[in-house]
């Protein structure tokens, strides 16, 4: 912080502030002006396996993450997602009327990792695929436990 406040990139009150043993008041307004960056190249098309009304899935590349962190924060695969304008079939509309999209991943792989990502389109798709996973790794450690202690 003090390399960035030496730096110029803190004002104080629309100031800009260059000492860093500046003492703040009761109600002073403080902002970081973070500089730009830019983000390192990540792969961006992600090829649809399949789609229904619920879910997607992806096959996502190696190198690109799938969820905002460190100095990733726009080539993700959830920023492309939310980008991406996903339409609901008219015939599933007139059965959902409030239902929203909301697509997000429902699972995780790492960014050097490359294989299927299911994303749901929609929070209640979320918490049901969410809960499948939960219950496949239930049994899994059952199954894996029966195993070590037959």
């Amino acid at each position: 912080w003090i390399h960035r406040i030496r730096n110029g990139q803190i004002t104080v009150d629309g100031q800009v502030v260059t000492d860093p043993d500046m003492i703040l008041r009761e109600g002073s307004k403080l902002v970081y002006h973070r500089l730009a960056w830019k983000e390192p190249f990540a792969p961006h098309l992600l090829q649809v396996l399949y789609e229904d009304d619920d879910m997607v899935a992806l096959n996502k590349p190696s190198g690109l993450q799938v969820l905002p962190k460190g100095i990733f924060q726009q080539r993700t695969v959830l920023a492309q997602l939310q980008w991406k304008e996903w339409k609901m079939p008219p015939s599933s509309c007139s059965k959902r009327k409030n239902v929203q999209l909301h697509p997000v991943p429902v699972h995780r792989l790492g960014r050097g990792t490359s294989g299927l990502l299911l994303c749901a389109k929609t929070k209640l798709a979320k918490v049901q695929l969410a809960s499948y996973f939960a219950e496949g790794a239930a049994n899994a450690e059952k199954k894996r436990m029966w195993l070590l202690n037959p």
